[in-house]
């Protein structure tokens, strides 16, 4: 993630080290975030500016650790005192529309109060508390702020939403056919008439 130091990513991924450590681990850490790739320099220090390399899972799994104030699982993996001063503005770059807090883009003046890790080509993690919302975007050639206001959008209550058996259905259905392979894809015939069609 842009902007941190190594040693407070390490912290903030909650023993996730570079990754020769990482592999290095006998036991599993408190997230559960084994895949990792995080390129170093010749003398095995991880790159602190970028290049670390994580699941959209388990970038959640550290945005869900921010919004608990550093803990997981009932257990406090980073201190509750580091996260909230981490979460506030201590530099106000020149560029941008956010502040910096300790590896964090935070944004005060937002309604409700956002806070995030951006990673080079569109990579991020983005924590709104007050709505207990935690966004993961991952991808590149895209603006991420021009999503992220359609998904601000979207969002109409912070209330669950009412049961709705035929939706469900639904989306079942759908989850179900698209886990099927396409019929008849593959059959000698289909693959008689895409041969004449190539050959013309």
């Amino acid at each position: 993630m842009k902007g941190a130091t190594p040693s407070v990513l390490v912290l903030l991924v909650a023993f996730l080290s570079a990754a020769t450590l990482a592999q290095e681990q006998t036991a599993s850490p408190p997230l559960g975030i084994e895949d990792v790739i995080w390129p170093s320099d010749p003398q095995g220090v991880s790159y602190g500016w970028g290049d670390l390399h994580l699941r959209p899972r388990d970038m959640a799994k550290i945005g869900y650790l921010w919004l608990n104030q550093g803990r997981w699982e009932g257990q406090q993996i980073v201190p509750a005192e580091w996260m909230q001063a981490a979460t506030h503005a201590h530099s106000h770059p020149a560029w941008g529309n956010g502040e910096y807090g300790y590896g964090f883009w935070v944004y005060p003046q937002r309604n409700p109060i956002e806070y995030e890790a951006l990673g080079r080509g569109g990579q991020r993690i983005t924590v709104t508390p007050a709505e207990n919302r935690i966004v993961v975007f991952t991808g590149g050639e895209f603006e991420p702020g021009d999503i992220g206001k359609f998904i601000g959008e979207s969002i109409k209550s912070g209330q669950p939403l009412p049961e709705n058996p035929t939706g469900q259905a639904r989306l079942a259905a759908a989850v179900s056919a698209a886990a099927r392979p396409p019929g008849g894809v593959g059959d000698s015939h289909d693959q008689g008439n895409l041969r004449q069609e190539v050959r013309g």
